[in-house]
């Protein structure tokens, strides 16, 4: 923790992981045939306001101590998606997200109130891609491409992948999907771990 920020990462005990998967599936299946009403303004997708408003209170509670610091809200995926909630509710000082949906229409997107948004997307991760841009979902925040040529890099990445990976005993069959994995994130953003 920073001396003066107050760092809130979204994140889900192991024993709902399966129920995130779900909520992924529905979510990218479903486009924005599921939305409810945002309270400050516009729509979002029913499933993740859904996953926020089972940890409002908490968060709510836990930023209502007195403290001399600013919010910063992060997340990865689904955790990305209640970051952006979170920001929407309270002033944070920075949303920083990886691997991230877009959650809610236009309305919705002018009510996050962060000083620097930094939206960080994987070459192939598929889960930056939902839902499609022909809804009226748009992203808060301009992507940060880990790689500078982004089709030259998603196209290299497929093929790598096919060659190097595909094939192996417990990999996923797409790139698209082994992209959304948090430890491309840690590699491409964190400095190598040298053991001492």
């Amino acid at each position: 923790m920073n001396a003066n920020r107050l760092y809130v990462r979204h994140r889900f005990p192991a024993g709902i992981i399966s129920h995130c998967l779900r909520l992924h599936y529905r979510f990218a299946l479903s486009l924005e045939a599921s939305t409810v009403t945002w309270p400050d303004s516009g729509t979002v997708h029913a499933g993740v306001a859904d996953a926020f408003n089972s940890v409002r209170a908490k968060v709510r509670d836990w930023l209502a101590h007195p403290r001399d610091m600013k919010a910063v809200f992060t997340g990865h995926s689904l955790g990305r998606a209640l970051a952006t909630l979170a920001a929407s509710q309270w002033t944070a000082s920075n949303v920083i997200t990886f691997g991230s949906p877009s959650v809610g229409n236009a309305a919705f997107a002018d009510t996050v109130k962060a000083d620097a948004v930094a939206r960080y997307v994987d070459c192939c991760d598929i889960v930056t891609r939902v839902p499609p841009k022909m809804t009226s979902y748009p992203h808060v925040g301009s992507a940060l491409y880990i790689e500078n040529e982004i089709e030259a890099a998603r196209t290299t990445a497929w093929m790598a992948y096919r060659r190097d990976d595909a094939w192996r005993i417990g990999t996923v069959l797409f790139r698209d999907l082994a992209g959304h994995a948090p430890i491309n994130y840690e590699r491409a953003l964190l400095p190598p771990f040298e053991a001492g």
